[in-house]
């Protein structure tokens, strides 16, 4: 692009994809003394213009509402971490720590909870210079502890699972998700 006085300013070409879908299995295994811990593990080779992306994360809540026999909903408490790497052009980290109540009908459950989090993001390419060079443009972010509320509903019907939720935060986010397995 051309600017004033004659400048020149150049952009990274970007993939030419309008959106990038993506799923990520999760096992979570528990409840042991009413703690369950969680695995999140993607990795692909997504070809010479994206690169491997390999996403990894671990988890783990544990039932706080068991100390507190008379309460009319379940409480807990965890800690979540996860990172996202994409070829040399994206490594990114995620942490999060907060509290979760739920309170569940016979196939519904309404969910909310509170937490902060905080990431860290690093996106560096290859840029044009002149019509021979190249140099190395990098991004740095970093988010502030940031304070999450999320709000939703999961409807278990057997082993099948399907919920809901909207966190507000500093990017705010809707999230939908299936399951299988008995809880």
């Amino acid at each position: 692009m051309t600017g004033a006085g004659g400048t020149v300013f150049h952009f990274a070409p970007g993939f030419n994809m309008n959106y990038f879908p993506s799923g990520v299995p999760q096992l979570t295994i528990g409840s042991l003394m009413g703690t369950e811990g969680m695995l999140r593990y993607a990795e692909s080779d997504l070809g010479d213009n994206v690169g491997h992306l390999k996403l990894f994360g671990l988890g783990a809540r544990h039932n706080v509402g068991q100390y507190f026999s008379n309460l009319p909903v379940d409480l807990s408490a965890g800690v979540w971490w996860q990172s996202f790497t994409l070829g040399d052009l994206i490594d990114a980290s995620a942490f999060y720590v907060g509290g979760q109540a739920s309170y569940t009908t016979s196939m519904l459950t309404f969910y909310g909870g509170m937490g902060l989090e905080n990431a860290s993001l690093e996106i560096s390419y290859l840029q044009a210079t002149n019509e021979t060079g190249t140099e190395k443009v990098t991004f740095d972010m970093t988010s502030d502890n940031s304070l999450r509320l999320t709000a939703g509903a999961a409807l278990s019907l057997a082993v099948f699972h399907l919920h809901a939720d909207y966190n507000l935060a500093s990017q705010s986010t809707f999230c939908v998700g299936f399951g299988i397995g008995s809880y």
